[in-house]
């Protein structure tokens, strides 16, 4: 039994079998989104702790495998679980058909199939029916389920539910257009349903997202936010990381924030969740504290290339140059085409002497993504490094003039200016991205691009603001 499986099962008191679950395949006239949907409702309702049925391994690596074109055993051996769950989806009218099927990892042995129809469209009614079932072939027809069925009998609910399906998709495509296309999605899911904490929390969710990505301003996600997703009085505890983002990143109250996460402790592990709390570390200079929680994701997800992006990042915000490099090499190797991979590698190269591939990975993106303004911020920055400073001022006039058009994400482009030996260019970018609540601001200030600024007054001054909200924090008795 190889580590990683050891460590999967010794995650259960139970020792619970271990069971990958891929997208399922989808008929005719059936969106592809829905196989990925049923998916991920059945990762959540059998991977849930009280569940008793499977460890289950993490969506991310799964799906990221899955995307890659895998076979499901494949999948399975990679994540090394002891089963494989794939199956197809069917729709027709108001009725569902179902082909699902189960194969031993070890042998690509198929243990059983079955196929079966159900007179619902609902996707969470069928991950209900479908879990039941293999609690069933697991366990036993004895075995105790502990989740109820999901039926929608009203049309408004069922239709929030589909809102909800597409908007998933469409925003974890990571592009600008389709990203706002999923917020109004979302905010139809709401209202249509006031009760869907699951939408809320997506749309909350892809605010912030939006935010990082440069595609809307944080005091704009924080409004919509606020009125959207959290308007009660007393919103629901998985709403505080997103509320507490935004009391660090746009109120500058860290004191709010950490009571926010706090409040938070108690919910099971999610994505989202360790991404703001791992932001807030790493604004905070908790370098240690947010690799830690970064290799623990890892151990559980390791083929999750946000986490291992953002490992390099802040292996590189930390100082550690060598490991920040081996860390890019790895994920290089791992993964291909994933914008955050692309953008930590393209920096950490380029401040290496690495110039030559860092250009080359920084065009790819910025070709790919033309949108997406830190791709052109991170180009700009090689080129500078590369000793091409012409088209690197070049593609910091268009970032100029977008601004001046909409809401732009100055934070990298800092380095960018400094790098061609412009460094009150580069402390306005400074200036401009605090204004402007950046999410990135802080973490920028640890930069060791940056370095040639720490003993300037005013970047001084920047760092105190941080230092003030520490303080706060400390005075209310938290850490």
């Amino acid at each position: 039994m190889s580590e990683r499986s050891q460590r999967v099962r010794s995650s259960s008191a139970d020792n619970l079998p271990a069971l990958a679950v891929v997208p399922f395949a989808t008929g005719f006239d059936v969106p592809h989104y829905l196989g990925v949907a049923l998916a991920e409702k059945l990762i959540n309702k059998i991977g849930n702790q009280n569940s008793g049925i499977a460890v289950v391994a993490a969506r991310d690596s799964t799906l990221a495998l899955a995307r890659r074109g895998l076979e499901p055993r494949a999948i399975g051996a990679a994540l090394h679980t002891d089963f494989v769950l794939t199956g197809a989806l069917y729709r027709k009218r108001k009725q569902a058909r179902i082909r699902a099927a189960m194969m031993r990892t070890a042998d690509g042995s198929e243990l059983w199939i079955e196929d079966f129809l159900l007179e619902t469209d609902s996707i969470a009614a069928l991950a209900s029916e479908l879990a039941t079932r293999v609690a069933v072939r697991l366990h036993g027809p004895h075995f105790v389920i502990r989740f109820r069925l999901e039926q929608f009998h009203e049309s408004h609910v069922a239709e929030a539910a589909e809102l909800h399906h597409r908007a998933h998709h469409e925003w974890h495509s990571l592009e600008r257009h389709r990203m706002q296309d999923a917020t109004d999605l979302l905010s139809r899911a709401i209202e249509l349903d006031p009760s869907f904490v699951g939408a809320r929390v997506c749309f909350a969710n892809l605010c912030v997202a939006q935010s990082f990505y440069g595609f809307v301003s944080p005091q704009i996600a924080a409004t919509m936010i606020r009125k959207k997703a959290a308007a009660d009085d007393a919103p629901p505890d998985v709403l505080l990381p997103a509320l507490g983002w935004i009391s660090f990143h746009v109120d500058h109250d860290l004191t709010s924030a950490l009571r926010a996460f706090a409040r938070a402790a108690h919910l099971p592990p999610d994505s989202w969740r360790c991404r703001n709390r791992n932001t807030l570390a790493v604004s905070r200079h908790r370098f240690d504290e947010a690799l830690d929680g970064l290799q623990q994701g890892i151990a559980a997800d390791p083929y999750s290339s946000w986490l291992r992006a953002r490992r390099a990042w802040v292996l590189h915000l930390a100082g550690q140059a060598g490991a920040s490099v081996d860390q890019v090499r790895e994920n290089l190797e791992m993964f291909s085409g994933e914008n955050g991979i692309l953008a930590y590698a393209a920096i950490i190269l380029a401040y290496n002497g690495e110039t030559a591939e860092a250009v080359e990975l920084a065009r790819g993106l910025a070709d790919r993504s033309p949108h997406y303004d830190v791709a052109s911020a991170v180009l700009a920055y090689a080129l500078a490094c590369a000793g091409r400073p012409s088209e690197a001022i070049a593609l910091l006039d268009r970032l100029q003039w977008l601004g001046r058009e909409r809401y732009a994400l100055r934070s990298f482009n800092a380095a960018a200016y400094l790098a061609l030996g412009e460094p009150e260019r580069a402390m306005e970018e400074l200036r401009a991205s605090l204004e402007s609540r950046c999410p990135w601001f802080f973490q920028t200030l640890a930069d060791p691009r940056l370095a040639p600024l720490r003993t300037r007054p005013d970047f001084r001054e920047m760092l105190a603001t941080l230092s003030r909200m520490e303080s706060e924090a400390a005075g209310a008795g938290l850490q």
